[in-house]
């Protein structure tokens, strides 16, 4: 990108060598040219100074904890989850690839999906946050520069600087918690013993919102309680927060 118009400087010795210092100004390398001082009559030397700024790429990865499952056993699918990416370089707003004023770093991921950021300039700081954590019992952020994990920080938001060369990558993680539900069957009245033995068959549905924005089951199944499991039932390692419905 080309800069300012050059500036002359008069008064200097015929046959100088002169060149010229910068200071920071967040670029990542510098190469300064030099010039002779020549006579007036001849066309002015001119030092060029040109500023290098490179550009690295930010990953966002995704990933959920839970001992929640289904009657079948299969883990309850949680997403998909917001997040917002913002940026300064040089006090000034910075913006990977594709994104603008105008076109925030926003983006919905589920577990084990990733979100790259390509573009980003070299010492830029960003700040990445989980906008909604869908309720979740806690959230880690895990920040990794070039394979090098640092130990997870608990909270929706970390900050990080955007590194010449290396891979700078953020694992938000969720943890959900379980619970359980029990049935148990009484029976009474006199005549108990001839004909309230059972078997009794019951169905049991739980559902949640776990971010599609409507509930969906997470669990579903029949229970049979007898004589042999003393009339009662209990199901473990259901998703936390799950609103049940039992029918007999």
């Amino acid at each position: 990108v080309p800069g300012a118009d050059p500036v002359d400087i008069d008064g200097l010795p015929l046959g100088a060598e002169c060149t010229a210092t910068e200071g920071r100004w967040g670029q990542t390398e510098t190469d300064i040219g030099t010039a002779t001082v020549t006579l007036d009559t001849e066309d002015i030397p001119l030092v060029t100074v040109e500023n290098i700024y490179d550009v690295a790429d930010l990953r966002i990865r995704k990933a959920v904890d839970s001992d929640a499952v289904d009657s079948r056993g299969d883990a309850i699918p949680y997403g998909p989850f917001a997040f917002e990416v913002t940026c300064e370089f040089n006090g000034r707003p910075a913006y990977a690839d594709g994104y603008g004023p105008d076109q925030p770093m926003v983006a919905e991921l589920t577990p084990e999906e990733s979100w790259a950021l390509s573009g980003l300039p070299v010492d830029a700081m960003c700040s990445i946050t989980e906008t909604d954590d869908l309720g979740a019992e806690g959230t880690t952020m895990q920040v990794t520069v070039d394979g090098d994990s640092a130990e997870p920080v608990e909270g929706t938001s970390v900050d990080v600087a955007i590194q010449e060369g290396t891979a700078v990558e953020v694992l938000a993680t969720n943890s959900f918690g379980v619970g359980s539900f029990r049935i148990v069957k009484e029976r009474a009245g006199a005549a108990v013993d001839d004909f309230g033995a059972g078997p009794f068959e019951f169905a049991a549905v739980c559902t949640l919102d776990t971010g599609s924005g409507t509930p969906r089951i997470v669990w579903a199944g029949f229970l049979t309680l007898d004589e042999g499991n003393g009339y009662e039932a209990r199901v473990d390692d259901v998703a936390a927060g799950a609103n049940c419905a039992v029918r007999e």
